[in-house]
């Protein structure tokens, strides 16, 4: 009979170690610290967006070829920034090495290869666009204002 409650104990204390080892570990994973990633939204500020185009459909719809703006880290500096729009191959020309906090960079004339249509809005036309950096990622809706809005053609009747 004692041998058996000594098993019985034994069994006992593994099994109390195991559950304790599992609690610690899972304490200790649901505790690691983030990994510091922000999103763009709050990261950077766009401001003086223009681009050109030609319309689709109506008044309303207008298909983007080239756009042009200017972007602010305002969280703090940022490094490897890239650019991407919906359509567009990320290319060497739109990738910036380092951008300072509060310094304004131009994101240089971006041609879009492919059809982006952006519809007008009562504020202006709205473009959701991506920046990566190693601090932020995330989307960023920009609003072109109607008169930065460069339409090659009349709207269609």
């Amino acid at each position: 009979m004692t041998k058996r409650r000594k098993s019985n104990r034994k069994w006992w204390l593994i099994s109390a170690s195991i559950i304790a080892l599992a609690v610690i570990i899972t304490f200790a994973y649901l505790n690691q610290p983030t990994t510091g990633i922000k999103q763009s939204s709050s990261y950077f500020l766009i401001s003086d967006p223009a681009a050109a185009g030609r319309y689709l459909a109506g008044n309303s719809t207008v298909v983007i070829s080239t756009l042009g703006f200017n972007f602010t880290p305002i969280g703090g500096d940022a490094h490897n920034v890239a650019l991407f729009l919906k359509g567009m191959t990320p290319a060497i020309e739109h990738t910036f090495p380092f951008v300072g906090n509060g310094t304004s960079t131009s994101s240089g004339e971006i041609d879009i290869p492919y059809s982006l249509p952006v519809s007008k809005y009562p504020d202006g036309y709205h473009l959701t666009i991506r920046i990566r950096c190693d601090e932020a990622d995330g989307n960023i809706t920009m609003v072109i204002p109607e008169g930065d809005m460069f339409i090659s053609s009349a709207p269609p009747s």
